[in-house]
């Protein structure tokens, strides 16, 4: 591969550089459809482990559930950045298809576990394939196309992601319902349909090895030595754009983690109070998923023409303004069983599919051709710390959106009685409050505006004289601020 763009061959208005063929191009975007629809997947189908398979309570889901996400995220700050250097070296086809095995053997085994314990131990394996599949695809996009194209091609890509999302979840989320009505065990039903994840990735990975190109950018004589690869990812970011670019990753990652863990446990919630069982739960919960997937990979085709016109700092602002809102529009969604709730949702899909894509772009513009898979590496660092600096803030994820929930309620009155269930100084719960308990993930951990009405209810709350029955998770804030004469507002 070389960097000369010319005499490159063209896929519609996509400009491949000289010695990039179709055929590698379609097999990678055959990578990014198996790749990331393969994470999002085990994050959503976990919960039917979870139920069905281990009986864990609901009470205990969201924290085993952050737990779970949290290895994964260990491996993946230990793992992704010499993963990305390893590809500057070895190559990148090497690395993704080792990857892809991983996971493949980590789906295969899930479904065996017996306790929490090998549910831990078999996410390690999980968690070994995710970064050199997540560091591949971001790296590998870059690799293939001009720089003035370039946002088209990580368009196209969103696009297979979210279609590998949208059609591996739902697949994986609908078998054991479909297989349990059949007159299967439910317990092998849900062997079968994470059985089914394994052999999709053991064939991709057959796939890869032939369709992808060998090699890396640099010839051999150029390629760096390891004492200048392993430092490179740290002073990339003397470059703004690409320090820019991995704050970005810091949050967008995060956001959709988060989303595909606690949407899941939200659903099997929600359904258990309307006496669904969980394969009937995540049945109808996959069409919010299909939705919101949809959505993201619409705007993905919109976007990645969007940013080859404009400035790609310009591109990062747009994608963390349209993040932000739809993650605050969490707080209105009284159920993800609700399909009048679509619209927020929709809002949230183009908002995650954004916010990845512009973090990605700015680093293919930016960085050394020599050293992108460590300078990508680096990137998926950052958004491994983003998740796990959320997880460790003192509490499990769940309780934070937990608060969210009932903040949906108390946003509506300023005295925020209905935040406090009306639960003032006579001590009563309310209506509010107790559904507020009841379902474990109403929302998601936002940005500052959110941590903002967070914080300004429950201020209210305490100057109204209502004691909060939740005290929301602003305590274990990192900064303070002043707005609008109120006493404290602090970031998640």
């Amino acid at each position: 591969m070389t960097n000369n763009p010319t005499d490159g061959q063209r896929i519609g208005p996509i400009e491949l550089l000289p010695g990039i063929t179709r055929t590698n191009f379609w097999t990678f975007m055959l990578a990014a459809f198996v790749c990331i629809g393969m994470l999002a997947t085990l994050n959503i189908a976990q919960s039917y482990i979870l139920v069905q398979h281990l009986g864990i309570p609901w009470s205990k889901q969201g924290a085993l559930s952050g737990n779970l996400t949290l290895v994964t995220e260990i491996m993946s700050i230990f793992l992704i950045a010499p993963f990305g250097i390893l590809a500057d070296r070895i190559g990148r086809r090497t690395v993704i298809v080792i990857g892809i095995i991983f996971v493949g053997v980590g789906y295969g085994l899930y479904p065996y576990a017996t306790t929490p314990e090998e549910l831990y131990l078999y996410r390690i394996l999980f968690g070994i394939g995710i970064p050199a599949t997540a560091a591949m695809t971001a790296t590998i996009q870059n690799d293939y196309s001009t720089d003035d194209t370039r946002g088209k091609v990580l368009g196209a890509t969103a696009i297979f992601n979210s279609l590998g999302i949208l059609v591996i979840s739902f697949i994986i989320a609908q078998l054991p319902n479909i297989l349990t009505k059949s007159g299967w065990d439910p317990i092998m039903a849900g062997k079968l349909a994470f059985g089914f994840g394994a052999v999709l990735c053991f064939v991709s990975a057959i796939a890869f090895r032939f369709g992808l190109k060998g090699g890396t950018p640099a010839t051999p004589t150029e390629r760096l030595p390891y004492r200048i690869l392993i430092p490179s990812g740290f002073k990339a970011a003397r470059n703004p754009r690409i320090a820019l670019a991995y704050l970005s990753a810091l949050t967008a990652r995060g956001d959709v983690v988060i989303f595909g863990v606690f949407l899941a446990l939200w659903a099997q919630k929600a359904g258990f109070a309307l006496k669904m069982n969980p394969g009937e739960s995540m049945a109808v919960a996959s069409v919010t998923i299909v939705v919101a997937t949809v959505a993201g990979m619409v705007w993905a085709g919109i976007f990645g023409f969007i940013m080859d016109r404009i400035n790609r700092v310009s591109a990062i602002a747009v994608s963390q303004l349209i993040a932000a809102a739809g993650y605050l529009s969490m707080i209105f969604v009284s159920s993800p069983l609700d399909y009048a709730m679509l619209p927020a949702f929709i809002l949230l899909g183009a908002g995650m599919s954004g916010a990845m894509m512009a973090s990605f772009v700015v680093i293919g513009q930016e960085a050394n051709y020599k050293e992108r898979g460590a300078v990508t590496g680096m990137n998926g660092l950052f958004g491994s710390v983003g998740i796990l600096g959320r997880r460790l803030r003192g509490r499990p994820p769940v309780r934070r959106l937990r608060t969210l929930g009932a903040v949906r309620h108390g946003g509506r009155r300023a005295s925020g009685d209905l935040l406090a269930g009306r639960g003032g100084p006579n001590g009563g719960t309310g209506r509010y409050a107790d559904e507020a308990s009841q379902n474990h993930v109403r929302g998601f951990p936002g940005d500052w505006i959110v941590a903002c009405v967070v914080s300004l209810e429950y201020e209210e709350c305490r100057r109204s004289g209502f004691q909060p029955r939740f005290r929301p998770a602003i305590a274990a804030g990192s900064r303070s601020y002043g707005m609008c004469g109120t006493p404290v507002i602090r970031h998640l």
